[in-house]
């Protein structure tokens, strides 16, 4: 990635943290269950800003996994006892095999059918969180690029084939020229000594080869 004009700086450690985007064809499905309008306006923030609702299921809006949070705050929009009967006292090991590999599209189409108006059910989502990237480059070889190492995340479960939100943007669907918003991670509690001749020892828990 190009941090040309940026003002970014890294050293040895610290990672860069991505605000990614949800597959898009995966928006789709969802807009296609639930037969809404992919222009229709919702609100995204609570200062009132709006996006179109296909815009905010791509850019701002967590769909790929479910949890227990938002189950509960679907049940207002929903008349399906399927899902009340999951979120019974007792059910507890049902309910995590359930969420167990499904996303929001798995739950629109188990529970159907939907009360309210796309904007009620955009509010009970949580925010896409930035996915944090061991930076796989040197600052002071590459000043104005960060190299990353992804592997992406591919499997199927119920039925569908998934991939992992982040890891499937990078290798699957950013091209050269697009843009993506970052930041660096800076981390104060893992630098490599300020005296280069300090012998050190590394080990790599399931770090991957990315910070070596």
């Amino acid at each position: 990635l190009s941090l040309e004009d940026a003002n970014l700086a890294f050293e040895p450690g610290d990672s860069l943290g991505i605000f990614p985007e949800n597959d898009p064809s995966l928006v789709d499905q969802i807009i296609e269950e639930m037969k809404w309008h992919p222009e229709e306006p919702v609100t995204v923030t609570k200062q009132g800003d709006v996006l179109p609702l296909r815009e905010a299921l791509v850019s701002v809006y967590e769909i790929t996994i479910v949890t227990k949070p938002l189950m509960e705050k679907a049940i207002q929009f929903s008349t399906n006892n399927k899902l009340i009967e999951l979120l019974e006292a007792g059910n507890e090991d049902r309910f995590r095999d359930y969420i167990d590999g499904r996303d929001l599209l798995d739950m629109l189409r188990d529970f159907a059918p939907w009360n309210g108006e796309p904007n009620d059910l955009i509010q009970i989502l949580r925010k896409i969180p930035a996915r944090l990237y061991s930076i796989a480059s040197s600052y002071r070889a590459n000043p104005d690029e960060v190299h990353l190492t992804v592997g992406a995340v591919r499997y199927s479960t119920h039925g569908r084939d998934r991939m992992g939100v982040c890891s499937g943007q990078f290798t699957e669907r950013i091209k050269p020229g697009d843009r993506v918003s970052v930041y660096i991670h800076h981390n104060p509690n893992f630098k490599l000594p300020t005296d280069p001749d300090k012998p050190i020892i590394m080990i790599g828990p399931g770090t991957g080869v990315a910070p070596y």
